[in-house]
């Protein structure tokens, strides 16, 4: 245990080295950690077992500009303190569906500038998260539904995205279940939306058109809205504009 001597420890930095690995036990005497910042390294994958030590206090969990590209089921095993998790900066291009399961506490998510673009299942794990940065990914459209399982979202960033081209109208809406024939169905009518405060829709270098009734909804909740820097022609004239009275 490289910290034996240190058992009150709340924030332990070690970004900017070249640490490939961490073993197990490496943090077995940090149960009072609080921040832990790995960031700048060269770490291919989540060092799961090392943190499992430090369950008890982790809250503040620092992983990006490492060589990570897949996370797996169970990385943040038994994690269940942890407010917020980096992870921007990688190469992950692939999230299992169980990858956030025991972060029932997260507030915010960095996942930017990495190379997802796909839907991920694995948000739906992650409900109590307010704060989610999907910038700098290679979605080329955002489809409806899209962050359906994250019911408290409030602030979201899902910009310089050079390969996006549209943006399905519905993407901020929350599918809801309804019984039917004693089956479960999803509808779409109806549908709740996302609580969104701060929108931050900016530099997406493709996206040239601002679909009629993207923001529709919205307007319980959103008092920011930046869409600079995208390749937007025209403004055209639709039924959104009197969605956003907040604003």
């Amino acid at each position: 245990d490289l910290f034996a001597e240190l058992p009150s420890l709340v924030t332990l930095i070690l970004s900017g080295n070249k640490i490939q690995t961490v073993a197990s036990g490496a943090f077995e005497s940090l149960r009072k950690l609080h921040t832990l910042r790995l960031e700048d390294n060269n770490l291919g994958n989540v060092p799961t077992a090392a943190l499992v030590p430090l369950a008890a206090g982790l809250r503040s969990l620092h992983l990006g500009k490492n060589l990570i590209e897949t996370l797996e089921d169970g990385a943040f095993r038994h994690l269940a303190r942890l407010r917020l998790l980096a992870l921007n900066d990688n190469a992950i291009d692939r999230v299992d569906p169980l990858a956030f399961d025991s972060l029932v506490s997260l507030d915010a998510l960095d996942l930017s500038f990495n190379r997802l673009d796909g839907p991920i299942e694995a948000f739906t794990t992650v409900s109590p998260l307010t704060h989610l940065d999907l910038s700098g990914n290679m979605w080329r459209q955002l489809p409806a539904n899209f962050l359906s399982g994250l019911p408290r979202l409030q602030t979201l960033n899902v910009s310089y995205m050079e390969y996006l081209r549209s943006v399905d109208p519905a993407v901020f809406h929350m599918k809801r279940p309804a019984i039917t024939n004693g089956s479960v169905v999803t509808i779409s009518t109806s549908p709740k939306v996302l609580p969104i405060v701060n929108l931050v829709m900016t530099n997406n270098a493709l996206w040239n058109h601002l679909p009629t009734g993207l923001f529709h909804g919205l307007d319980a909740h959103l008092v920011r809205l930046d869409l600079s820097g995208n390749a937007f022609e025209t403004l055209e004239m639709g039924g959104h504009h009197s969605d956003w009275p907040h604003l």
